[in-house]
């Protein structure tokens, strides 16, 4: 199993870091969060920009159920209102 991982160290008052795994995924990814507030917001992305998904995790382990999504590229961001972090994620 492969893992992800992308820090936000911009702003030392303001870094996130976020790891996702398994990358590739076939079914479901787990998004393992740095911190969570009632802002954070986890959302999937296509390759082309549209956003599929939008969901707010009430864990710092967030999954989402990818198995229905064709095989590509998609984009995972997470935001809150002082951060937004965004990794890859390969599809098979």
């Amino acid at each position: 199993m492969q893992a992800t991982s992308i820090s936000n160290e911009d702003d030392p008052e303001t870094s996130s870091s976020i790891t996702a795994y398994p990358n590739p995924v076939e079914d479901k990814i787990t998004i393992l969060l740095n911190n969570l507030s009632p802002d954070t917001k986890v959302s999937l992305i296509q390759s082309s920009g549209i956003t599929l998904k939008e969901e707010r995790p009430v864990r710092l382990d967030h999954t989402i159920d990818m198995s229905s999504m064709p095989a590509g590229l998609y984009f995972i961001r997470v935001s809150d209102v002082n951060t937004r972090s965004t990794i890859k994620v390969l599809k098979r």
